[in-house]
């Protein structure tokens, strides 16, 4: 089964799930492009499209307005775009509108210190990488791009060269408020842009304050004086973005007419990452495919509460909470009507394919012994790019999540690197034999590719684990300070208390 093309020499081209990207190998409908490609309608697996240079972009309901998977009939509408029959959800008409032109503008702030001791560095930095990305999707270019980080060094295409793309200060050091200061009156000399200036800080936080380096905050008061006067010289509209904990804070504070806050949390909640995902970046994904900021907004929240719900078992009942929320109104609360929100996307009404990197998990479910070692398999591809990581996260029974002071997750998982087998390039191995105790160990697989971006599993394997020892009750870390701050230089004491040995 498959998508077959018998070619004008005679000869038999064929696409499966097993050999291409094609997603679904029970194909309905079928439409050319007029451009040396076809248009592939499948049973469940939405609309593919493989074009003309070999490439596929895929379309559902998931990452697309595609309102069914089951696709019946397409029709051409002679202006690159397709009309699409589903079979229980109706028509739905692909258009590829055209990129808004005239001035942009949009300011990714990466909170610091760029240290091995801040370990939300890695995830911020990830997610960053991953917005700016996604403006480049959208049409914008490097220079409509203000990317304030502490570190300079950016490889987005996977060659090994820093690709000079972050405006990071010079000489290079720990940001201040003066940068953010600076920025935004660069951002004043177009005048009036054309579409919102998008605003995305990812990053620690706290009330009412979003931490630049250490002992360096800017507080929601400062930032709101500079966009004020940054929209009071251009008369542009603002579309803020704040992923850190306690990002509902600034909600009150940065509430003004033509200006929309949308933050990870409430006021009074931590805002979690799991593998360098989190809710900025599953709303960059969603506005990458063209979607307008409200229904990206409820993309991320959905696919972030699966996030923790998948990774983090019992988070609600331990008492802990996420609520992203947005105020496009400027009354500085809350609001679900998002009227403004809904016409807002990122550079124009125009559709972007979906990402194309998958991983699917091949281990299966078993019952174990302590001491056996288990295989590890995954298959992970990607129509364009190339796959340069895969690994495992591997849950222990009953182990808790632990935060730091600052209220960030420490998840001491355990996890495998996997290496890719050479006789197949899709497939990628390796083992695990560092069970302690007795239980069910949950294994999800994720991949990365040189581009910076990040899949999982859907499905998460069981293996249950026996011969060992019995896990304790409450398996945590808990790090005890004896007070949130000091000043430079100060001596402190710090106790552990351990009890899981991971």
């Amino acid at each position: 089964m498959g998508l077959a093309h018998l070619k004008a020499d005679g000869h038999w081209e064929v696409f499966n799930r097993d050999n291409s990207d094609l997603p679904d190998n029970k194909i309905i409908a079928l439409l050319s492009d007029d451009q040396g490609g076809v248009w592939v309608g499948t049973e469940s697996d939405g609309l593919a499209h493989l074009k003309a240079d070999g490439n596929w972009e895929w379309f559902d309901t998931d990452k697309s307005g595609l309102p069914y998977n089951y696709i019946w009939t397409l029709v051409s509408d002679d202006q690159g775009g397709v009309w699409v029959g589903t079979h229980g959800g109706g028509l739905a008409h692909l258009t590829f509108g055209q990129q808004q032109s005239g001035k942009r503008a949009a300011i990714i702030i990466t909170g610091g210190p760029n240290t091995p001791r801040n370990e939300l560095w890695d995830t911020a930095t990830s997610i960053s990488n991953h917005i700016y990305k996604m403006l480049i999707g959208r049409g914008f270019v490097n220079t409509e791009i203000y990317y304030l980080s502490p570190q300079d060094w950016a490889d987005f295409n996977g060659d090994g060269f820093n690709d000079r793309i972050v405006d990071a200060p010079r000489p290079q050091r720990q940001l201040i408020i003066e940068d953010v200061r600076t920025v935004l009156e660069e951002v004043k000399e177009p005048g009036k842009l054309d579409q919102p200036l998008y605003f995305f800080y990812i990053g620690h936080g706290g009330e009412g304050k979003l931490h630049l380096a250490d002992f360096v905050d800017i507080e929601a008061a400062e930032l709101k004086a500079l966009l004020d006067d940054y929209q009071a010289v251009t008369g542009s509209q603002v579309v803020i973005v704040v992923d850190a904990c306690h990002s509902g804070s600034f909600m009150p504070t940065l509430a003004a007419e033509n200006r929309a806050v949308l933050t990870s949390s409430k006021a009074e909640e931590k805002s979690f990452f799991f593998e360098k995902q989190g809710w900025s970046r599953f709303l960059a994904s969603s506005l990458f495919q063209g979607r307008h900021f409200f229904d990206a907004f409820f993309d991320a929240r959905r696919d972030h509460e699966h996030l923790l719900g998948k990774n983090l078992p019992g988070f609600q009942e331990n008492g802990r909470t996420q609520t992203p929320m947005f105020d496009d109104n400027g009354d500085g609360v809350s609001s679900q009507d998002g009227q403004w929100l809904k016409q807002v996307k990122i550079n124009g009404d125009f559709v972007t394919a979906d990402i194309t990197l998958a991983v699917t998990g091949l281990t299966e479910s078993a019952n174990l012994s302590v001491d056996q070692v288990f295989s590890l398999k995954a298959r992970a591809s990607t129509a364009s790019g190339q796959v340069e990581r895969v690994w495992a996260v591997i849950r222990p029974p009953k182990m808790n999540l632990v935060l730091d002071s600052n209220g960030t997750p420490i998840l001491a998982y355990p996890r495998a690197m996997l290496s890719p087998k050479a006789s197949e390039g899709t497939l990628w191995e390796s083992s695990w034999n560092e069970a302690i105790y007795n239980g069910d160990y949950e294994i999800t697989f994720y991949a990365e590719d040189n581009e910076g971006n990040i899949a999982s599993s859907d499905e998460t394997v069981m293996i249950t684990v026996s011969g060992g020892l019995a896990p304790p009750d409450s398996s945590a870390i808990e790090i005890i300070l004896e007070k949130d701050r000091y000043q430079r230089g100060e001596s402190f004491q710090v106790s552990l208390r351990e009890h899981l040995n991971w």
